[in-house]
């Protein structure tokens, strides 16, 4: 029985990284035995060393950024947790530990990356190169969506396994099996019988395959030298079903959750928005105020400047005695024409607002006028009345003395012949 074992590209970063369990340097020792007896054939395809390479170029610069967000958070909140004058100690203590993990992490990534490339560079690991045709095929693979999930047709997977397909098709012995490990069993496999397999849009090609998630599952299946155990048809039909099924149901609970979280933002949003609305209802009704005011006063100087033109005559009167005399000093000083002409331009558009006024006023000085002469007019017929009364009462009297003096027998000459 031959057994090809073939790691992804999260597999070895998971090595080096020792981020998560499950592939720990004990099992990663136990993988490198196999290798060495020939117990297995390791296959790296040349897609997976190139990933790897990007990786290792960006794992460690964010494994440095993380453990300095980690340290800064310490500086911050240390001193105020653990705050006791008894345990002020541990603060230094704890921050010189982390450093010591830091350093010793970075170190043993690098020793770790170290043991990787030896074991890629032993004669009993067969390197698949990056052709052109693989580099077709793939891409027809990543168009036609050939994948456990169509709705990721990752290019990179798509070369890891038309490269293994091109590896196979070279020729091996009918009781060949493929072992392959990776972390993602969404891109290449499902559950069947209670076994991890390799999705059917991928294993045809290929030999009795199984798909491990870890280091550890994978050399204990090894230890174990069992052959893989294909499911029947209906085993992966019914398994297919399954999947879609969950995915259908996953994507309806995403949709679901995603409607959900739409209209609690909606909701919060309208929120904000009547918020923000009550607030600025006052401001606007104030504003509504001060224009309103603004207008009733325009309009009421407007009334007293046409009701009292004689106060607004004084007022005119004194801004233009200020003017004067604001002139008369400017006149004194050595560079006054400037200013001689804005005053006397305001001085002129005084005075033609007096005369404006005056204009105004003249109506009001004509009635008074008017009514002055008639109070005389009036005064002076009340005189001649009263001179004519006086003078008819007594022409009255006169005649009433003069009466007796007619009755009289006396008066009549000769009354006794």
């Amino acid at each position: 029985m031959s057994t090809f074992v073939c790691l992804d590209t999260n597999i070895y970063i998971r090595f080096i990284s020792q981020g998560m369990p499950g592939c720990e340097q004990i099992y990663w020792d136990i993988l490198v035995s196999h290798v060495k007896n020939e117990s297995i054939v390791l296959i790296v395809p040349e897609v997976v060393s190139l990933e790897f390479e990007k990786q290792w170029q960006l794992v460690p610069k964010e494994i440095k950024a993380k453990f300095l967000a980690g340290r800064q958070h310490l500086e911050k909140s240390l001193p105020s947790t653990v705050d006791s004058s008894e345990m002020r100690d541990l603060t230094p203590a704890l921050l010189a530990e982390y450093n010591r993990l830091e350093e010793e992490k970075m170190t043993a990534m690098e020793d770790r990356f170290r043991q990787m490339r030896e074991l890629l560079a032993y004669p009993q690991v067969h390197q698949v190169p990056l052709t052109s045709e693989i580099l077709l095929l793939a891409k027809k693979r990543s168009i036609s969506g050939k994948l456990a999930d169509p709705s990721r047709p990752s290019e990179a997977d798509c070369m890891l396994v038309e490269s293994l397909l091109f590896f196979f098709s070279l020729g091996v012995r009918q009781d060949a099996q493929l072992l392959f490990c990776s972390e993602n069993k969404k891109d290449f496999g499902l559950t069947a019988d209670g076994n991890t397999i390799i999705h059917p849009s991928i294993s045809q090609g290929l030999p009795a395959s199984r798909l491990f998630l870890e280091l550890k599952s994978l050399t204990d299946f090894i230890k174990n030298n069992k052959p893989v155990v294909t499911p029947t048809p209906e085993e992966i039909n019914e398994a297919v079903e399954h999947e879609n099924e969950s995915d259908i149901l996953r994507r309806a609970f995403e949709l679901e959750d995603g409607f959900s979280r739409a209209v609690r933002i909606a909701e919060e949003e309208q929120r904000m928005f009547d918020r923000v609305q009550k607030m600025s209802e006052p401001l606007k009704y104030l504003r509504d105020i001060e224009r309103r005011m603004e207008e009733e006063q325009r309009m009421l100087d407007k009334v007293q400047k046409m009701s009292e033109p004689s106060k607004y005559l004084r007022n005119i009167e004194r801004r233009m005695e200020e003017e004067q005399r604001m002139l008369d000093k400017v006149q004194k000083m050595s560079e006054p024409s400037k200013y001689f002409r804005d005053i006397e331009r305001r001085m002129e558009e005084q005075q033609r607002m007096f005369d404006r006024v005056q204009k105004m006023s003249e109506p009001l000085k004509y009635l008074r006028d008017i009514e002055r002469r008639m109070e005389e007019e009036q005064r002076m017929r009340d005189e001649d009345r009263k001179m004519t009364e006086s003078g008819e009462k007594s022409s009255g009297e006169a005649e009433e003395r003069n009466e007796p003096r007619d009755n009289d027998p006396s008066s009549n000459g000769g009354g006794g012949g």
